[in-house]
């Protein structure tokens, strides 16, 4: 069974990291990994093989990585991955 494990506010701006944690089963399968924009908020998810797509988190605001919010910046990046240790991490 699927849980979710922590969610930690790192900054003043409520950036934050999403873990979930597969059992040992689940770790056999093979785990693709997937975000979703509409332009102003990003959706993480993960799926396995066989099963139906599971959210780490939606919504997340996008907003300042706009070069309108940023100042012209152009440097943004936004990443999804997993570890050998079976922990699936949105940061």
């Amino acid at each position: 069974m699927r849980k979710m494990i922590r969610s930690v506010v790192q900054s003043s701006r409520k950036s934050r990291l999403i873990s979930a944690e597969l059992t040992e089963e689940e770790s056999q399968k093979l785990l693709m990994l997937k975000i979703e924009s509409n332009g102003r908020c990003c959706s993480f998810y993960y799926v396995q093989k066989g099963e139906s797509l599971y959210v780490l988190v939606q919504g997340v605001a996008a907003v300042n990585l706009s070069t309108l919010q940023s100042c012209g910046f152009l440097g943004s990046c936004i990443d999804l991955y997993a570890t050998l240790n079976k922990l699936v991490c949105v940061k």
